[in-house]
Order: structure tokens, then C-alpha cells, then sequence
């Protein structure tokens, strides 16, 4: 039978045991670790487009006001369902009267604040979007 040779160090090459115990814990630790970053992400990620949908819906319900020629004071609300999720996304308008005083010598401007709160539960515990803007009803767009 033959013998093996042995390297310069007098032990045979390759990794001992401990070594390759102590490289699969460093590996497995890195991996949980992104792991972890990657369900955040995610949850980052779908927060983000919950942020936008509400946003749209906000300036959606803005132009479909502004659009309404006979829009008057008052509030109305609603819900909107959303494409592939459970929760749908509530959304209050409310429209309100206010004068403009342009200054000494100037006629004040009647203008109309328009409010949209969209919120995603009924309970409007957390506003998502609120959006407000002023314009004159008897001007046009």
C-alpha cells in the first residue's frame, strides 16, 4: 500500500471540522440578516403603493368635484374597493365657503376650499392622503 504524502505543515489539506462548522454559522447568520432586510422591503414596498392609491384617489375625487357644476357646501364620503387587497380606502370631501380679502379698496373673492381625506379604515385612524385646494366656482377648470 502507498502512503499519502503530506504537505510541508504535517497535516493532510482541507478544512477541519470546527472551520466548516464556524463558515455555516457566519453564512446562516448573513442569511437571516437578509432575510429580514428583505421582509421589510416588502413591507416598505406595499406601504408605498398604499400611499399612491390613496393619493390618486384623492386628486380623482378633487377633479370629479371640480367637474360638478352644481357642487355646493357640505361633505359626503364613500369607500373605493381595492384590486387585490381586502381593505378598501375610505375618502371624505367636504367643501367649504370662504372669503378672500385682496386688501384695502379690493372686493373680497368668494372661492370654495375643497378638502378629500382618504383613510384605510372606516375609523380614520390613520389619513393616508388629505388634499386641499381653492378655486372660484364661477371660473372655469
Amino acid at each position: 500500500m502507498a502512503k499519502r504524502p503530506e504537505q510541508s505543515g504535517g497535516r493532510a489539506g482541507g478544512f477541519t471540522l470546527v472551520e466548516t462548522l464556524i463558515a455555516l454559522t457566519v453564512a446562516a447568520v448573513a442569511l437571516v440578516a437578509l432575510l429580514g432586510l428583505q421582509a421589510g422591503n416588502i413591507r416598505l414596498s406595499d406601504r408605498s403603493e398604499l400611499l399612491c392609491r390613496a393619493t390618486l384617489l384623492a386628486r380623482a375625487k378633487i377633479a370629479e368635484a371640480r367637474a360638478d357644476p352644481e357642487l355646493r357646501t357640505g361633505s359626503d364620503e364613500g369607500s373605493e374597493p381595492q384590486p387585490g387587497r381586502e381593505a378598501s380606502l375610505y375618502w371624505r370631501r367636504a367643501v367649504r365657503e370662504r372669503t378672500l380679502s385682496l386688501g384695502p379698496g379690493r372686493n373680497p373673492v368668494s372661492l370654495l376650499e375643497l378638502t378629500v381625506e382618504v383613510s384605510a379604515g372606516r375609523r380614520r385612524r390613520s389619513t393616508l392622503a388629505a388634499l386641499t385646494t381653492y378655486f372660484n366656482p364661477e371660473e372655469p377648470g
